[in-house]
C-alpha cells in the first residue's frame, strides 16, 4: 500500500501514524497477509491480525514478535475484528456463519454467537451491543 496514495483517498484516523502504520511497517517488512486486523493496548502497543486460515496472531508491535492468540480458529478466512470498549473482549467474524468472543488476557475462545449463514464481513462492538453485518444484512447481539 501507498502511504500517500492511501492518505489522499482515505480519511485516516488521528491515531493511524502511532497505532496503525508501525503494523503496517511490519507486516511489509516480514512478508505478511492478513485479511483483518485491530490494534490493542496503549498506543499500539499490540494488534491482532486475522489470516487467511481462520487463526489469529498477536503481534507485540515494540519487540516485533508474533504468538497465535488460541489454538482455536474459524474454519474460514478471519473476516474483520472489533474489541469491547473496556479492552476485555475481542469479537472476530469470518466467511463462516459463526462469530466468536475472545478473552483478550488469556487468548481462550469465551463463546460463539450466530452471525450470517452467508458469512460476517464486519462487526461494531458498542458498549452492550455488537451489530455483525454483511452487504446488506445485519445482526445485532446484546451483550
Amino acid at each position: 500500500v501507498n502511504l500517500d496514495k492511501l492518505e489522499a483517498a482515505a480519511n485516516l484516523w488521528p491515531n493511524h501514524g502511532t497505532d496503525y502504520q508501525p503494523l503496517l511497517d511490519l507486516a511489509k517488512e516480514h512478508g505478511l497477509t492478513m485479511t483483518a486486523t485491530n490494534v490493542l493496548g496503549v498506543a499500539g502497543s499490540s494488534a491482532v491480525v486475522g489470516k487467511e486460515d481462520g487463526s489469529l496472531v498477536v503481534w507485540d508491535l515494540p519487540r516485533g514478535v508474533a504468538r497465535k492468540l488460541s489454538t482455536d480458529r474459524h474454519a474460514s478466512a478471519v473476516t474483520d475484528l472489533a474489541l469491547s470498549i473496556d479492552g476485555e473482549s475481542l469479537y472476530t467474524a469470518s466467511a463462516g456463519k459463526d462469530i466468536f468472543e475472545w478473552r483478550v488476557s488469556s487468548g481462550k475462545l469465551a463463546r460463539t454467537l450466530r452471525g450470517d449463514k452467508a458469512g460476517t464481513t464486519c462487526l461494531c462492538a458498542q458498549g452492550s451491543m455488537l451489530a455483525a453485518g454483511r452487504y446488506v444484512d445485519v445482526v445485532v447481539h446484546a451483550l
